[in-house]
């Protein structure tokens, strides 16, 4: 996740739930097609994983393990 956050891409969301990493990207349409060819991986439609993280309600939240969460700002790109 730290190597995305350090490249050129117009990341607004990052999440690893144990098996996968769901990437959000936002920005113009343009950008978010250039991104999507470098990053690869599989575009999921009306996927609610982020409305889901924002409510608590993803099955991670359940367990009795430690959760971490890490938030900080993405740098400035021009």
């Amino acid at each position: 996740m730290s190597v995305l956050c350090r490249q050129s891409l117009p990341l607004s969301g990052l999440c690893y739930d144990g098996q996968c990493l769901y990437v959000r990207l936002s920005g113009y349409a343009s950008a978010l097609h250039a991104a999507s060819q470098k990053l690869g991986g599989e575009i999921l439609p009306n996927n609610d994983i982020w409305q889901q993280l924002n409510e608590q309600t993803l099955p991670f939240f359940q367990t009795p393990d430690q959760l971490w969460r890490i938030s900080y700002p993405l740098p400035h790109r021009r």
